[in-house]
């Protein structure tokens, strides 16, 4: 089978020559701008700025126009990368919010909402479609670009129906963190409110040295997305399903991709060991945060108190009965539920009869 070629792409100041591919894959390479790169120089006590990024392909008929979402729904295919992310329910760390990360009364560091970070943050690696551009600055080594393959024997193009195509890369603003360079996939997802082809937001150049809201800010671009132009080949190599370690295809829409953790690792565990030793995997991870809850819902002194508060929802052991029903599995409440009420229809019809 002779090699294809491919022009791509012609766009965003890429030269837009005919690249020969004889591996029957397509290099990529993302990289910041010099304007963005030249706006957002790193000064003293700043933040440090950066993109990560979700690339996938979609038949060109469905690009027409700056709607994400259709894109999404369309794509055929959706890059996959072992990298860093922010583990599910812990995406909420101020990234993009107008007020920076504080430090509260305890000299925790805090987000704009004063809720300390150790209840935030929980770093995952493994399988994701997020990639993160480490960018260069003083103290900090990074390349200012990625780059990475499209395997095109992961690409089903022959079943898709469609015979030309748009690579579109979809990227988001992301600041250096505790953990160093790390994905937020929440903002990458069909039911993010903000999702947006472009959109430009104001961000904080770095901390408040003075009253709440004195620091300088710099307006940026939230989301940005470049897409491709369209193309096309002769022949295609055979086609053969991208899967995780366990077997299981990996989602082709991006922004509805089950990132898949190798293991976890929480902000206690990551100051505790120095980022180094301490991982867990997904299941375990659970675990860990309901033993977490178990211990914050029962670490309080519980006071039976008088009768007439006990069940007012002030009382302490109304908080205790609470914690106590909230830990216990689902199926345990329906099983009693259920005993309840046929219990009580029991005696009903005993006392009727």
């Amino acid at each position: 089978m002779s090699p294809n070629t491919v022009s791509y792409p012609s766009k965003q100041g890429a030269n837009g020559q005919n690249v020969t591919s004889e591996l029957y894959d397509i290099d990529v390479t993302v990289s910041l701008t010099d304007s963005f790169l030249n706006q957002t120089v790193p000064i003293s006590g700043s933040f440090i700025y950066s993109y990560y990024f979700t690339t996938f392909i979609v038949p060109a008929q469905f690009c027409d126009g700056e709607d994400i979402r259709t894109m999404s729904e369309h794509a055929i295919y959706t890059s996959v990368t072992q990298d860093h992310y922010l583990y599910k329910g812990f995406e909420t760390l101020d990234v993009d919010l107008n007020s920076p990360s504080i430090l509260d009364n305890d000299n925790i560091f805090a987000t704009g909402d004063n809720t300390p970070v150790a209840q935030q943050w929980a770093c995952a690696e493994g399988a994701t479609n997020c990639y993160v551009i480490s960018r260069s600055a003083v103290g900090v080594s990074g390349t200012n670009t990625k780059k990475f393959t499209i395997d095109l024997e992961h690409v089903p193009f022959e079943d898709s129906g469609y015979t030309s195509f748009k690579i579109v890369t979809l990227g988001h603003l992301t600041r250096l963190s505790e953990y160093g360079w790390v994905a937020y996939p929440y903002y990458l997802k069909s039911s993010c409110p903000d999702l947006a082809f472009k959109s430009k937001k104001e961000y904080p150049a770095e901390f408040p040295t003075g009253d709440e809201g004195d620091y300088t800010k710099w307006e940026l671009y939230d989301y940005y997305t470049v897409v491709s132009d369209a193309f096309s080949y002769n022949t295609y190599p055979p086609y053969y399903e991208q899967t995780d370690k366990d077997g299981q295809a990996f989602s082709k829409t991006p922004l509805d991709f089950r990132n898949v953790a190798a293991k976890v690792q929480d902000y206690e565990m990551h100051v505790q060991t120095g980022g180094q030793t301490e991982w867990m995997t997904e299941s375990e991870f659970e675990d860990h945060l309901k033993q977490k809850e178990w211990g914050e819902k029962f670490s309080a002194d519980y006071d039976v108190g008088d009768l007439t508060g006990l069940f007012n929802g002030e009382s302490t052991f109304f908080g205790f009965i609470t914690a106590s029903l909230s830990v216990l599995p689902s199926w345990f409440m329906t099983v009693l539920t259920t005993f309840f009420v046929t219990l009580l229809a029991v005696i009903v019809i005993k006392f009727l009869v």
